[in-house]
């Protein structure tokens, strides 16, 4: 200690290199020095000493120097404020401002930057205005560095239209001031505003640096718009910032998130230097759009170009490994995670969550028991397994245990609790004790949690208990509508569907597409031609009328009543055929006796790519069948072997009806023994009484009665 100086001019060289070097234990010891040797010169470096401990992050020897001087300028306070805040101590920054305030120092207007930043940080509002007073008192209302700060402040605390005034009144705005003001409207979700004032910014004359492009394209990912998009990363080009690596990956997020995934890999391609960031803003764009194959393979990629993945990327990973049910990779990520020792609980979830939905429950279990912190999150990603599988007692033990664990579930816990009990013989009686638990937590009025409480009860046939739960909430979601009117269709009350179909049209509530499946497979069974007509033209009107879905049943209702016309009629709007339309519309003809027009469709849809199925191949065999087609029958019945399917016993029942039909009993027999269950058994039973076949009725009769 001796040894370092103890005069001004000795002192200050060596507080400028420790202020330089940011060193916190230098700064310290040269505090202790000034305290113990030379408390006469403190008043003479003290405002210099308080702006080096601050910048070295002493910040306790610099609120000690602070108090003791007498007087201490603006300077000091203001690299204290400025200390705090880099050190993401808004608060204290705040509160010094008021003791600087009340110490009567005038702020400078590096003072007033400051604070305004630590407001707009901690969206003091009040604090803000009160200080925008004292700009306009001070004269510092026109300086660019504080007006700048102003519109920050203003943008980041929502006030976004004060912040515009302060901007028009600057007499110089900069592209910090559009950035600022671009930057508040982002961070409250209005992203036409914020396009809005970047085209104002163009016609300011300000031409926008990297942080605003990073900005504008955060927006143009929240409006979808691929015209903005390819708009402004042409201007991106243009001034050379496609290959800034916080721009770069930034445009790879953009497309990804918009949906234009071509275009994110494009980008990506072309980065000179792809990071984790990078590798996982494309990843996001995959994962968000379901293509989890691509997720997967971009994992393995970057592991190839030697790009360490990271708890986002693994994270997004393990999710695309459970939707694919890919459990080899799935197993690959978790070995890497747990030899990198990554303990974080959102990749301990995901890994639970990707076992559960690959079936491999045990492991699940596992993974759960050996996070060291178990979330609701975490019990949920389990128990939505074991609901997945219908086991009901396995979920309740799981909730027995979390709760015990002082976990409390979620809303999302008791919608796959409900979910276990529609599949298990325990609805009835663990239904009932699922919704007490419910209205005692007071997720009675969940609109996720009710559709599931009568969905659960209507499945169990209690449409009294579905009434009463969907009665009792306040304000019914299209969801408990729909969960209450599948609930009658599924039990044959499709007068009571109607109805309440009828009643939530009443109460203003559109009707989604579930509920029109329901209604539409409900009214197949009843016969009436012209409620068909009516869910028919609310279907146009809602806009579902090219909904693939709904026209394919719409398709086969109308082919049933013998409406081919008008089946076919649907048919013809769809944009896009799909081979369940093409089946229903073949099965349409079929049911008419209309073997040659359901061949010529099914030409037409080989012509257009489509992939052929099973149930396909069995709408062909029923339209041959009908139409008494036996060659081209026996055809396609060894075409669905070639095609790689096993024939199943509807294919073999129809190749007996067809060829029993002609009169070709023996042949017919030889399929029955090729595949002797009862349906295939009994229509050639039906074929025997119609033929007057009593040997090989009798054989067949005893086929059936083993």
């Amino acid at each position: 200690m001796d040894e370092l100086p103890t005069t001004i001019n000795g002192l200050i060289p060596l507080l400028q290199k420790c202020r330089q070097e940011k060193n916190r234990r230098c700064a310290k010891v040269l505090y202790r020095h000034i305290q113990e040797h030379c408390m006469e010169t403190l008043a003479a470096v003290g405002s210099y000493l308080v702006s080096m401990l601050a910048d070295c992050g002493a910040f306790d020897e610099a609120n000690e120097v602070l108090e003791r001087l007498p007087s201490c300028n603006e300077r000091s306070w203001t690299s204290l404020m400025s200390a705090y805040y880099d050190d993401n101590q808004p608060q204290k920054a705040s509160i010094l401002y008021q003791k600087m305030q009340e110490h009567g120092v005038i702020p400078s207007t590096f003072t007033l930057v400051v604070v305004l930043k630590t407001c707009a940080a901690l969206k003091y509002m009040s604090q803000g205005k009160q200080i925008h007073m004292n700009v306009v008192y001070t004269g510092y209302e026109r300086d660019v560095f504080v007006g700048n700060a102003l519109v920050d402040m203003y943008s980041k605390c929502g006030s976004f239209m004060d912040g515009l005034e302060v901007c028009k009144m600057l007499p110089v705005r900069d592209v910090v001031t559009w950035t600022a003001i671009i930057t508040g409207y982002i961070e409250y979700g209005h992203y036409k505003e914020a396009m809005t004032c970047f085209d104002a910014m163009h016609e300011d004359g300000v031409a926008p640096n990297v942080v605003t492009y990073i900005c504008i394209l955060r927006a143009i990912a929240g409006t979808y718009s691929l015209r903005n998009a390819h708009e402004v990363h042409m201007q991106v080009v243009l001034c050379g910032y496609e290959q800034d690596q916080a721009v770069g990956n930034t445009l790879v997020a953009m497309y990804g998130k918009c949906g234009f995934l071509s275009c994110a890999q494009g980008v990506f391609s072309r980065l000179h230097f792809r990071n984790v960031v990078s590798w996982n803003s494309l990843i996001a764009g995959y994962a968000e759009h379901d293509f989890d194959e691509s997720v997967v393979k971009a994992y393995k990629q970057m592991q190839t170009e030697s790009v360490p993945p990271d708890l986002v990327t693994m994270v997004y990973a393990l999710k695309a490994c459970g939707s694919l049910k890919a459990i080899n990779m799935g197993h690959i990520i978790h070995a890497d995670a747990v030899m990198k020792g990554v303990d974080d609980l959102s990749v301990g979830n995901a890994t639970v969550d990707m076992y559960a939905r690959c079936n491999f429950i045990a492991d699940a279990q596992v993974a759960l028991i050996r996070l060291p912190v178990k979330d609701v999150v975490s019990w949920n990603s389990l128990i939505f397994g074991y609901a997945e599988q219908g086991s009901c007692e396995e979920v309740f033990e799981c909730i027995g245990k979390m709760q015990k664990d002082g976990i409390a579930p979620d809303s999302v816990t008791y919608v796959m609790c409900l979910k276990a009990c529609n599949s298990s013989e325990w609805s009835s009686v663990r239904g009932d004790v699922l919704h007490t638990q419910i209205i005692y937590l007071g997720f009675e009025n969940n609109a996720i949690v009710g559709s599931a409480l009568v969905d659960m009860y209507a499945k169990a046939g209690l449409l009294m208990d579905a009434e009463k739960v969907f009665n009792d909430l306040p304000n019914p979601h299209v969801m408990v509508w729909t969960a209450l009117i599948a609930g009658y269709a599924q039990h044959g009350s499709f007068i009571s569907a109607h109805k309440c179909y009828e009643k939530m049209q009443l109460k203003g509530i559109c009707p989604d597409q579930g509920i029109f499946v329901c209604l539409l497979k409900a009214v197949k069974d009843v016969g009436a031609i012209f409620v068909v007509h009516e869910l028919h033209a609310d279907v146009i009107k809602r806009g579902y009328d090219q909904d693939i879905l709904i026209c394919s049943i719409l398709v086969d209702i109308y082919a049933k009543f013998g409406a081919i016309l008008e089946a076919q009629s649907v048919f013809n709007r769809l944009p896009i055929r799909d081979v369940v339309s093409w089946s229903a519309l073949m099965r349409g003809y079929g049911m008419n006796h209309d073997g040659k027009n359901a061949l010529k469709c099914f030409e037409k849809m080989k012509n257009e790519g489509i992939k052929l199925d099973e149930v396909m191949f069995t709408c062909l065999l029923f339209a041959c069948s009908r139409s008494q087609l036996i060659i081209k029958g026996q055809e396609f019945f060894h075409g669905i072997s070639e095609h790689g399917f096993v024939p199943s016993v509807g294919h073999y029942t129809c190749m007996v009806d067809l060829l029993s039909k002609l009169g070709n009993l023996i042949e017919a027999e030889k399929f029955t023994e090729a595949m002797s269950s009862p349906p295939v058994l009994t229509t050639l039973l039906a074929a025997c009484k119609s033929h007057g076949d009593s040997t090989l009725g009798q054989h067949c009769f005893h086929e059936l009665t083993k």
